[in-house]
């Protein structure tokens, strides 16, 4: 989980990083940008993103020039007529663009979103891993250990690595807290260790105060790692 984690949260980062640079870039191409208005003359069709308007506009010098949107829509958000603010460097006319909301933050809303959520899940894994790491050295160093029955070990197929589901030991006892019979399951484990442990009773590490947090301890049938 800690590998997932980094990964997401890595590729998010790396996204979020790539928005932003081509987002200051783009805002830098216009710092020095002209705004006129245009005029929406008709569409250019950008496969199954949708339709891309095209725009005629005046420059200052008098002069009409033309240019397609780099942001299509389906629905169009232009219709043919509509006036639209245009704005467009002195000496490249014809990079002009419209200067609108979608127009100026359209990359930053989907690619930037996309890194976001991908960052957001790799710190929430990372978080959980290093959250339940910390658990576990709590309870090791302070937990009181309890004796539960051996009760079953099995896939959890919630999980898969590599097309594997690792190994999951249930063991059962009342908890000293609450004086009620509760299930503990284990660490995610990817050996089998029930041939061991048929008849056994297993070492879990609890919290009195705290009925869900515990951990069970199988370094005497599969070793601390």
């Amino acid at each position: 989980m800690k590998f997932f984690g980094y990964i997401f949260g890595t590729i998010g980062a790396v996204m979020l990083a790539f928005t932003a640079t081509v987002h200051f870039y783009q805002q830098a191409a216009f710092a020095d940008a002209i705004s006129a208005q245009g005029t929406v003359i008709g569409y250019g069709q950008r496969s199954s993103s949708g339709s891309a308007p095209i725009v005629q506009f005046r420059d200052e010098n008098g002069q009409y020039h033309r240019f397609e949107s780099n942001v299509s829509s389906s629905p169009p958000r232009y219709a043919v007529g509509d006036p639209v603010t245009v704005k467009y460097q002195p000496d490249k006319p014809s990079s002009a663009a419209i200067d609108d909301f979608l127009g100026n933050y359209l990359f930053v809303l989907t690619f930037g979103g996309i890194g976001f959520v991908f960052f957001a899940i790799g710190a929430g894994i990372l978080v959980a891993v290093f959250g339940r790491k910390r658990t576990i050295t709590k309870l090791l160093e302070r937990g009181l250990p309890i004796q539960a029955k051996y009760i079953e070990t099995y896939r959890d197929t919630s999980v898969k690595v590599n097309g594997r589901s690792p190994y999951r030991v249930v063991a059962q006892a009342a908890h000293p807290g609450t004086g009620k019979l509760q299930q503990f399951k284990s660490e995610m484990l990817w050996v089998d260790p029930s041939e061991q442990m048929q008849g056994q009773s297993v070492k879990v590490l609890v919290n009195p105060n705290k009925p869900k947090q515990y951990y069970v301890d199988l370094s005497e049938f599969i070793g601390t790692d």
